[in-house]
């Protein structure tokens, strides 16, 4: 990117700069219009929809350099979500590091089936009218935790790790939103711990839930190279087809779960029969089924323990 003899450019010509550059990007940039907004409106401080209402507006030579170093690295591949720090899940701002995964729309499936399943009272805990006790198992940056924690008040929610640096993003995310973790007078807890290895046979939780990694090491070829290069691949690969943690959770989860408890577990786009084959077989479950993204493929298997 080149600069006016002055240093400074407006927001007009500096996005124009930049989408021009991603659009030539050899890099997996598919909005390029969007992403130069997403940057620049981090650069300014301000909300994306608000750098519209100032194109005429200079930017300082400090804000241009930040700008120009924030684009070169997306040209480069790396993920938006990681030059900002952070990204949007659920209309909220999480902190993301190299080694939590990028929030995706596709796990707010999980969200949704959690909160229509408290809606409808299913739910063992609606039943006893106690508070629900959930556990998020290999939780990375606690996105899935946190939200249920504030969406579903009084909850109490357990979020296990086997990596500490995750733990460690997940802690930033529950002090950022302390506020409203106290408002919604939900509990939540970090162990650093394998799957459900810290716990007993107990059938403590209502409802469990798991973004795991289900991408085969047979299956790179799937993967943007900016997932490959950038994003952790301990929570990308599972086994050489993928299903090792899901075939893991879907035997070890029945034990921690009250009877009549869900367990929600995000998926492969092409794992739907093999997931729900698994959960038959276990025999611990009475109701199993996959649910699809907004794109039809496969995203969520949805069970629930043998009352």
């Amino acid at each position: 990117m080149h600069s006016e003899a002055e240093g400074v450019i407006n927001v007009r010509q500096a996005l124009s700069e930049a989408v021009k550059h991603f659009s030539l990007s050899t890099s997996d940039i598919n909005e390029p219009v969007l992403e130069a907004e997403i940057l620049l409106a981090h650069v300014l401080s301000v909300e994306r929809w608000k750098i519209r209402l100032y194109p005429e507006r200079f930017l300082t030579r400090r804000e241009y350099e930040t700008f120009s170093r924030m684009v070169a690295r997306r040209m480069s591949g790396e993920p938006c979500a990681y030059i900002l720090g952070r990204w949007e899940f659920w209309s909220r701002d999480f902190f993301v590091s190299r080694r939590t995964l990028v929030p995706r729309p596709e796990s707010e499936l999980i969200v949704e089936k959690a909160l229509r399943l408290m809606d409808d009272k299913m739910l063992p805990s609606c039943l006893s009218h106690e508070p629900a006790i959930i556990l998020d198992a290999g939780t990375g940056s606690g996105i899935l935790a946190l939200t249920l924690a504030l969406e579903i008040p009084g909850s109490s929610v357990t979020a296990t790790d086997i990596s500490l640096p995750a733990l460690k993003t997940a802690q930033k995310n529950l002090h950022a939103h302390v506020r409203e973790t106290v408002k919604s007078n939900s509990s939540i807890s970090l162990v650093n711990a394998d799957w459900l290895s810290c716990f007993r046979h107990n059938p403590i939780f209502d409802l469990v839930v798991s973004n795991p990694p289900y991408v085969g090491k047979d299956e790179t070829d799937v993967l943007s190279p900016g997932v490959m290069e950038y994003e952790p691949h301990e929570a990308l690969f599972s086994g050489n087809d993928g299903t090792d943690a899901v075939r893991h959770l879907v035997e070890a989860v029945p034990s921690v779960m009250k009877p009549g408890g869900w367990f929600l577990c995000e998926i492969g786009f092409n794992q739907g029969e093999t997931a729900v084959e698994l959960a038959r077989c276990s025999g611990k479950f009475d109701s199993i089924e996959v649910e699809k993204d907004i794109a039809g493929m496969d995203r969520m298997l949805v069970v629930r323990k043998t009352a």
